[in-house]
């Protein structure tokens, strides 16, 4: 729409965009529904967490492993425990955890680790209700930071790398769930309302992997993995190739979206 690419050819359905994530530094490709006018915007696609309805964007994320860290494992190891620094209100404590980079660097760990439920709302609101608890996911955080290679003191890592990693706390789903896995995301010092994209990559990734902690509490996903976070459900199509170095291979998610403002 802006002129940044040539136009749709007569009859061309879709134009695929290579994107360059900032923050990451990585290419991800967007497949865009497009017309004779530009992009298309209506649609039939609705997303958890997001009003309406619109057209069908596909993000492939299958180029961002290692994004920051320049590996899928950072640390090496599929599941390891990290000690985490002691608080004003409670001690010094070692949580077992997964460290992955695809999309985004994520430290994963049980949501019972910190006494939460399992389901992504209640323990969405758990945290939001506790500055204590936060106080200590961002510990748990630095701790992580370190062992990634992306800050050198824990207590740097709200400075230097706020946003970098995210924290998700994961659990099974009951029985009677349509989810293959319960997750909460902690961000930016905040809870997230929903589920962010880059971090549903390293989530699919960790998932498809044996060894590591997601692995363990994820059901097997029949097609596309769908997370249950506090807003709804995400479905990724995901695949890994296992081994001594494992790769990601596939990570792929439908968004739509539109113009919010011009100028």
């Amino acid at each position: 729409d802006e002129g940044l690419l040539p136009a749709a050819a007569l009859g061309e359905a879709s134009r695929i965009v290579r994107v360059h994530n900032t923050n990451t530094r990585a290419i991800l490709l967007a497949t865009v529904p497009v017309g004779p006018s530009g992009a298309q915007v209506d649609g039939e696609t609705s997303i958890s967490g997001v009003p309406g309805t619109g057209a069908k964007i596909d993000l492939d994320f299958s180029a961002t492993q290692g994004s920051v860290t320049g590996q899928l494992l950072p640390s090496g190891v599929r599941r390891e425990v990290l000690h985490v620094a002691a608080g004003d209100d409670y001690g010094a404590e070692d949580i077992e955890a997964t460290l992955l980079d695809a999309g985004q660097p994520t430290v994963f760990i049980a949501a019972s680790s910190f006494g939460l439920p399992s389901d992504p709302a209640a323990c969405a609101a758990a945290l939001a209700a506790s500055p204590s608890l936060l106080r200590r996911v961002e510990r748990l955080r630095g701790a992580g930071a370190v062992r990634m290679g992306i800050v050198d003191h824990w207590e740097a890592a709200e400075i230097k790398s706020p946003y970098t990693p995210f924290v998700v706390m994961v659990g099974t789903p009951r029985e009677n769930e349509t989810r293959d896995l319960d997750a909460t995301c902690v961000f930016m010092q905040r809870v997230h309302k929903a589920y962010p994209v880059t971090g549903s990559v390293a989530t699919t990734a960790a998932a498809l992997l044996p060894g590591t902690l997601v692995h363990d509490v994820a059901k097997e996903p029949s097609e596309a993995l769908r997370i249950g976070h506090p807003s709804g459900v995400m479905e990724v199509q995901g695949a890994v190739q296992d081994g001594d170095s494992p790769q990601l291979t596939r990570a792929a998610i439908s968004r739509t979206a539109r113009r919010l403002i011009d100028g």
